[in-house]
């Protein structure tokens, strides 16, 4: 619910040229359309479109719906586990919706330490909202994903759930100097959301890392 009131908060007071985005002169004609598609040289040259993500962070055992909806709550009266997790990701924008929204692919990877131990792999595809009245101050997105996660070497008490949702929530911070480097917090989390693993709660961590663009 905070993700969605910022986007629109974004949206509404943020100039065209204010958007997540390499900004341009406040004279810059309108796009001629309201959708732009990255897909020129996909699979051979980037240009700003490809991204690099590492991060970590430890086990949060509160469950998701009671830390943003049912009773929100700040990370530090949060439940926490005794495992953390590292990962890297690679994505890249397909495309973007009136200027303020990228559509990203993306696929990952990950390791549990700690009282787990398992590996993890995903494919996802990011919504992520870029436009925000103080870019020019501070470089921010938020985004949520989509995706399936495929787990190996699952604890006791698992259910056989190796695959399971992949569902992130994220936002990046970047200087306007330096926006291809990005400062990474994730929601990290894997569940039952729409595949029938009832038994199976998934797993989630707070993570933090940087992501870098090029």
């Amino acid at each position: 619910m905070l993700l969605v009131l910022l986007a629109i908060f974004g949206f509404l007071l943020s100039p065209a040229d204010a958007v997540g985005g390499e900004p341009g002169p406040a004279s810059a004609p309108p796009p001629a359309s309201w959708v732009t598609w990255h897909t020129a040289h996909f699979f051979t040259a980037c240009n700003g479109n490809c991204a690099v993500s590492l991060f970590g962070g430890p086990q949060v055992l509160t469950p998701m719906a009671d830390i943003f909806y049912n009773s929100p709550s700040a990370p530090w009266d949060w439940k926490w586990g005794n495992a953390g997790l590292a990962g890297a990701a690679i994505s890249r924008r397909l495309l973007t919706l009136w200027q303020a929204l990228n559509i990203e692919p993306e696929i990952g990877v990950a390791k549990r330490f700690g009282d787990m131990h398992a590996d993890e792999g995903w494919l996802a595809i990011y919504f992520r909202w870029i436009r925000f009245p103080w870019n020019r101050i501070l470089r921010t997105s938020i985004a949520v994903s989509l995706g399936f996660s495929y787990a190996a070497d699952l604890p006791p008490g698992s259910h056989g759930a190796h695959l399971l949702n992949y569902f992130s929530p994220e936002v990046t911070f970047a200087l306007p100097n330096h926006p291809r480097y990005e400062l990474l917090v994730q929601f990290h989390h894997r569940s039952n959301l729409w595949i029938g693993k009832a038994a199976d709660p998934g797993w989630q961590y707070l993570t933090v890392g940087l992501r870098c663009r090029f």
